[in-house]
């Protein structure tokens, strides 16, 4: 009965394995709530980023509200759909699922360039 052993692992070897994650993970927290967190590609560009609002989205979708989640970002709800799809058909058939990333990211984009002329107009660079 071999299969009924168990090995003791010793408390060093998880610090080896997941230690330094645990650790980069718990700084990354510590500076985000001491510094507070603003998107990287705003702060340089001064324009607005493909993902902007899909924070703000997902709490509203979270607490029910999902007219209010598809204000904020479009492409939240397909993005959470497309990601299930993506995760169930990766093993089976990875060429659709390939398909289906870059079905997602040319959506991403086309919502993006149209929030950026219809949703975020003045929102330029030149015009600050």
């Amino acid at each position: 009965m071999a299969w009924l052993k168990t090995t003791k692992t010793s408390p060093n070897s998880y610090f080896h394995r997941y230690g330094k994650s645990l650790l980069l993970i718990c700084l990354l927290a510590i500076v985000v709530l001491v510094i507070g967190y603003h998107c990287p590609f705003y702060a340089v560009t001064h324009i607005r980023c493909p993902g902007c609002g899909m924070t703000r989205a997902l709490i509203a979708l979270l607490m029910g509200n999902w007219r209010l989640s598809l204000t904020w970002h479009p492409m939240l709800i397909p993005s959470i759909i497309l990601g299930l799809l993506v995760f169930l058909l990766w093993k089976k058939n990875r060429k659709a699922a390939q398909i289906l990333v870059w079905i997602w990211i040319s959506a991403m984009l086309v919502c993006w360039i149209y929030r950026l002329i219809y949703v975020f107009p003045y929102d330029y660079i030149w015009m600050r």
